[in-house]
């Protein structure tokens, strides 16, 4: 929609008679068409824009057609044009010392490194965007792809990378989490629920409310609803699982749940028809997020990194009396293991001992067996 509108603005000018560079012209129309979803020809569409822009020989837009250009090619599946184009535009951008060029051609060259599995020059390159962006406040550029960036920016607060300066581009672009669960907690969710040790509720206003067998019932219908990711659960299902071999109403018992849970949560969870499921735009649980990782396609290295910052025990560990939670406690400690033996393999693989150490001395006490 802004490219469109940035579109009109430059038609308009056209209409006005004021002299509009034509390159540039053809070039965000070229963008415009991608982000609308149009791949036809895009290979001879890309080569003619370039052909357009050279001729001009702005070094400046040259580096800016290879930016925005790789890009689309590298989203429209031509892969190794489409990198070879970006790393071509950040060259000219460091011959220029243009640390917008930069910027931005090192978020478009994080985001190949990501999507071809390459985690460790991803987390570089965007670590390096993002110090560049806070040193120099940037915030704009002529093309912002936001499904794109907003997965860039969940990923960097994840690691911690500059998060001022990230709440600022947040808040400079509108920007909502395209994917959710988010892998961060740093989003501005009105709640956050942390289950690996510790387990708490935090509020948006700071409040923390400590997890406990007092609350077990509320727990038990949150856990079954994130035991079943991307669906929504039945009521029938829900109180047949939580007041198994109880005599009582189990439809009415789970609405009284979840009343009791809402007054202290918030509506985080929904009821369509007569089924539950999590509103993950109001609320962020770490178990759900490393779900959602672990069903993607992610490095081990990455699931690790993630269950480093959030993974401090085992799932509501000091519930022992609860066959719901226990059951998707050890399945979830059963990913977090494959997950830590195969960045360990990885390491050994590399003779990275440093690697190696760091996750003997993190993770043998919780996960023995994936060092064996």
């Amino acid at each position: 929609a802004d490219a469109r509108r940035h579109l009109a603005t430059i038609e308009q000018l056209f209409a006005q008679g004021t002299p509009v560079d034509e390159a540039y012209y053809r070039a965000m129309l070229f963008w415009c068409d991608f982000a609308s979803g149009d791949r036809l020809g895009i290979v001879p569409r890309c080569a003619s824009v370039l052909q357009h822009t050279d001729t001009k020989g702005v070094p400046y837009f040259m580096a800016v057609c290879r930016i925005m250009n790789g890009l689309t090619l590298f989203e429209s599946g031509h892969r190794d044009d489409g990198s070879a184009l970006i790393a071509e535009g950040i060259a000219m951008g460091r011959q220029l010392k243009n640390p917008l060029l930069l910027w931005v051609g090192e978020l478009f060259e994080a985001h190949v490194h990501y999507t071809t599995g390459d985690v460790v020059n991803g987390d570089a390159a965007l670590r390096s965007a993002m110090q560049l962006g806070s040193d120099h406040y940037l915030s704009h550029f002529f093309c912002w792809p936001r499904r794109i960036i907003a997965a860039l920016i969940d990923r960097a607060l994840e690691r911690g990378f500059s998060n001022d300066y990230l709440k600022h581009l947040i808040a400079v672009h509108a920007i909502a989490p395209v994917e959710v669960p988010t892998r961060s907690d740093a989003w501005a969710f009105p709640v956050r629920v942390y289950l690996f040790g510790n387990p708490r509720v935090v509020h948006a206003d700071g409040r923390v409310e400590h997890l406990s067998a007092q609350f077990q019932r509320q727990i038990e219908l949150l856990v079954t609803l994130i035991a079943r990711p991307q669906t929504a659960v039945a009521l029938q299902t829900i109180g047949a699982e939580i007041y198994a071999g109880e005599h009582v109403d189990p439809i009415a018992s789970v609405k009284g749940v979840l009343h009791s849970l809402r007054a202290r949560l918030g509506k985080v969870v929904v009821q369509s028809n007569a089924a539950l499921a999590i509103d993950f735009g109001r609320v962020w649980i770490d178990a759900s997020s490393f779900q959602w990782l672990s069903f993607g396609v992610v490095e081990s290295a990455a699931i690790e990194s993630w269950l480093d910052r959030y993974y401090h025990d085992h799932l509501l560990a000091q519930l022992a009396d609860s066959k719901i939670i226990e059951n998707l406690r050890q399945r979830l400690a059963g990913q977090a293991e494959r997950a830590i033996r195969g960045a360990y393999a990885q390491s050994l693989q590399l003779r990275d001992d440093t690697t190696s150490l760091r996750l003997e001395r993190r993770w043998q006490s919780l996960f023995p067996k994936a060092f064996s």
